[in-house]
């Protein structure tokens, strides 16, 4: 049997300032849920995929999902001097 998430959000007209706020407030939610969970080879595995596909783009969802980090591990940085 598989299992999902549901992921919610909710249009705050405050934060229009912020394009998709609803859509990334909901998944740096699901990074702290996904983070904390106890099967730590999904945590790898959602890891390991999303460097692959994004890259250096990584760092843009960090700024928007700060909660991402705690995915992606400590030795994620999105300081693109270093």
């Amino acid at each position: 049997a598989r299992s999902g998430s549901f992921l919610s959000g909710s249009f705050d007209k405050l934060q229009q300032s912020q394009p998709f706020h609803a859509i990334s407030s909901a998944f740096d939610e699901y990074c702290t849920l996904l983070a904390s969970a106890s099967d730590k080879s999904t945590v790898e595995i959602v890891s390991t995929a999303l460097r692959r596909e994004l890259g250096d783009e990584m760092s843009s969802l960090v700024t928007t999902m700060p909660n991402l980090r705690g995915i992606l591990g400590s030795d994620f940085c999105c300081d693109k001097s270093e």
